[in-house]
């Protein structure tokens, strides 16, 4: 993975593949209080040596008496250059710390599509990917894993060079002083 690779993976860091159908948006005013589905999923892929893709996929559907109101999906990815990471960590680090790092956008996204949908902003609540990803062992029927090194304020220290490297990106460092 060259550095110039690396650069253009940041330019191009998020992307969104949005899908928003709401069919009765003329109506919304009148219509009382909907019933809203929400799902969140999670997936990780590895797109090159160290590149990794990790997704949230993301719908709601909103529906009342009369029908579907709107039905919203969402696609938001990062992608993620990793290196030095432990194998049996790999996993907990693309689905817990990755997404967590991606949702804020995913929320922000969603309000904004809903409200300039001509409906109230849809305003999620956070999500602790952890416990989704520790439900989503225990559906596979694996035994809950210790994420050690993937708990919310630990970071493994970087290497110094890739700490300056970090630091001139502009990167919150301040763990690894």
């Amino acid at each position: 993975f060259s550095r110039e690779d690396f650069v253009e993976t940041q330019i191009q860091f998020f992307f969104a593949v949005t899908f928003f159908s709401r069919p009765m948006a003329a109506l919304a005013a009148k219509i009382p209080t909907p019933e809203l589905r929400v799902e969140v999923n999670v997936n990780a892929s590895k797109v090159a040596n160290a590149a990794f893709e990790s997704v949230i996929n993301f719908k709601a559907q909103a529906t009342a008496k009369v029908g579907t109101i709107y039905d919203l999906e969402l696609s938001y990815a990062g992608l993620f250059h990793v290196e030095n990471l432990p194998e049996q960590a790999m996993e907990p680090f693309l689905l817990i710390e990755c997404p967590t790092l991606l949702f804020p956008f995913v929320r922000r996204l969603v309000a904004d599509l809903t409200r300039e949908g001509g409906f109230p902003p849809l305003l999620l609540d956070p999500i602790n990917f952890a416990n989704l990803y520790a439900k989503r062992q225990q559906e596979r029927g694996e035994p809950r894993k210790q994420l050690e090194t993937t708990r919310r304020n630990h970071r493994p220290p970087l290497p110094r060079d890739r700490l300056r490297e970090a630091q001139r990106f502009g990167a919150d460092t301040s763990l690894h002083a």
